[in-house]
């Protein structure tokens, strides 16, 4: 009976807890949160990119450990997290290591993040220029402009080490119990540093050192550089051979590049007073370290024309900066590395084809009237040499059709890209050319004429591009084009030039003085094609002459 009284008690307390908690529960319900997009803006310091490696000299030497530096700057809304360095590389590779992509730390808001990116090399490194893209990929898609960077990449170059010269030296014979002096002198040979050098004397018995480390180790030893090597010895009472041999054993770092050395001495034979040793090596062919430049590789080592050639005239038109002249343009319609195409062709005319100094006329970003005086300039100077006279012309910037009669222009930087007849008309410019007799003309035109552009075009337009019309071409005139109908005229970037002009001295850089037309301009046509067709563009140069000329141009030389 008790137990049934606190059973029924139990169950009346808990009863109404049991119900409470049922009663209170509340029905599921969902919510949308929306993330707070904070983005970062990141973008490279001007400046900052550079190269560092182990021995300064600019360059990616084999077995060497480098450095890329560079800073990234976030001006956006937030912090830059997850953001990755992502490599591609586009020129000589082999024994390079570099990561293809690295994660970046966290670039924080207001802040400057310096960003280091190691390049390593092994003995596979060849001689060559490594290519580098660089590309800062952010999650979201907040990516900043690709910039590239080119190095100079240097082939292995083995040290050679061993003994040049060696001499015994004492008072009278080389006798028992009679001290003397062993000079050796060590000398690396070749044309790589050696490292790690390791020398080992090994004397025979009943010979003994008395002064000197029959075995030591030398850091390195630079190409031509030597270390003179002294040891105080004296053979016993119980050495009984006729002849003291003796060894020299020599190692370097890699194992492969050092030579041991060793010979054989006559007892009793008479030794020389102590004397200080002469190399006897055979001269050293030091290679030259040449200097690190930003420059492009045909820049540099421009071929010499030893003869001056007073009767070539030259005029040399780079129009870059279209923005600066016209309010309503921005910097996407300049033509990239114009001036440079037009600085470097002139020091090419200069140098290679021997046109003096006073006989070029170098315009940069050149309005209507500077250009119309150029052109003034060349055509007097022809009327005053007379018909012995060769004219150069050359010309990298906008060029635009008339799109009512498709004639092309060369357009001023102080002309609107919607106003094209204002600019230079080519056939105008043909007949002050050859207003006067003349024995050669050649014409080098960087630029296309159907409203296309390196970057951005100078006006935009309707419908396609314009084809342009070909003109006529003057007998004794030779036009190199950098395009073909309505194709573009892209810009070789990481060379800093134009398709065009990179090839055209490069062409000239290769073959020297002595290069022709023909040959010369049919390899210039088939690489910026090919490289073009690499980009998935099509840019196909012309070569343009007059048909009573036949093949008489391609015998046309630089010199």
């Amino acid at each position: 009976m008790k137990f049934i009284i606190v059973a029924s008690l139990f169950i009346w307390m808990v009863s109404p807890v049991l119900w409470a908690q049922k009663s209170s529960q509340s029905s599921p319900k969902s919510y949308s949160i929306k993330p707070k997009i904070e983005p970062p803006i990141l973008s490279l310091v001007e400046g900052s990119l550079r190269f560092q490696d182990s021995n300064s000299n600019q360059a990616i030497d084999a077995q060497e450990k480098c450095v890329i530096r560079f800073d990234l700057k976030n001006e956006g809304m937030g912090d830059g997290i997850n953001v990755v360095a992502k490599i591609e590389i586009l020129g000589t590779s082999n024994g390079i290591q570099i990561a293809n992509q690295t994660v970046l730390p966290k670039l924080t808001l207001g802040k400057t993040t310096p960003i280091e990116i190691p390049v390593n090399s092994d003995m596979n490194t060849v001689k060559g220029t490594l290519n580098l893209k660089i590309q800062i990929l952010e999650p979201n898609g907040f990516d900043a402009q690709p910039f590239s960077m080119s190095i100079e990449t240097r082939a292995f170059q083995s040290p050679e080490v061993r003994i040049t010269d060696f001499a015994i030296s004492g008072e009278g014979k080389l006798e028992a119990m009679k001290p003397f002096t062993l000079q050796l002198m060590l000398q690396n040979t070749g044309q790589g540093m050696a490292e790690n050098i390791h020398t080992q004397l090994t004397l025979p018995e009943n010979v003994l050192a008395l002064k000197g480390e029959v075995s030591q180790t030398i850091t390195q030893l630079a190409p031509g550089e030597s270390r003179k090597l002294e040891y105080s010895l004296i053979i016993n009472a119980r050495f009984l051979q006729a002849t003291l041999p003796l060894l020299m054993t020599l190692s370097e770092k890699h194992g492969r590049y050092a030579q041991n050395w060793q010979n054989a001495f006559q007892l009793h034979q008479p030794m020389s007073a102590p004397r200080d040793l002469v190399v006897q090596a055979a001269a050293q062919q030091t290679k030259s370290i040449e200097t690190a430049s930003f420059k492009s590789d045909v820049d540099l080592n421009i071929p010499v024309n030893p003869v001056k050639k007073p009767n070539r005239y030259a005029l040399v038109i780079g129009n870059e900066d279209y923005a600066s002249r016209n309010g309503s343009l921005n910097k996407s319609v300049n033509v990239d590395f114009a001036i440079q195409d037009a600085q470097v062709y002139a020091q090419y005319l200069q140098s290679a084809f021997g046109i003096p100094a006073q006989n070029i006329k170098l315009l940069t970003n050149a309005t209507s009237g500077e250009m119309l005086s150029g052109i003034s300039w060349i055509e007097n100077n022809t009327r005053a040499y007379g018909a012995e006279a060769e004219l150069y012309f050359f010309y990298s910037g906008h060029g635009l059709p008339d799109e009512t009669n498709r004639n092309p222009y060369l357009i001023p930087v102080d002309i609107a890209g919607d106003r094209p007849e204002l600019g230079i008309a080519l056939n105008n410019l043909y007949e002050a050319l050859t207003r006067y007799p003349s024995k050669k003309i050649t014409v080098v035109l960087d630029a296309c004429f159907s409203g296309g552009a390196r970057n951005q075009e100078l006006i935009v337009r309707k419908g396609i591009r314009v084809q342009p019309k070909a003109g006529s071409i003057p007998e004794n005139m030779v036009v190199l084009t950098s395009s073909s109908g309505n194709q573009s005229s892209a810009v070789f970037s990481e060379k800093q030039h134009g398709f065009l002009t990179y090839y055209l001295l490069k062409g000239i850089q290769t073959r020297g003085i002595i290069a022709t037309y023909g040959p010369l301009l049919e390899w210039v046509q088939r690489e910026v094609d090919v490289e073009a067709a690499r980009r998935g563009i099509q840019q196909q140069p012309q070569i343009l002459v007059n048909h009573t000329m036949g093949e008489s141009w391609k015998e046309w030389r630089v010199e």
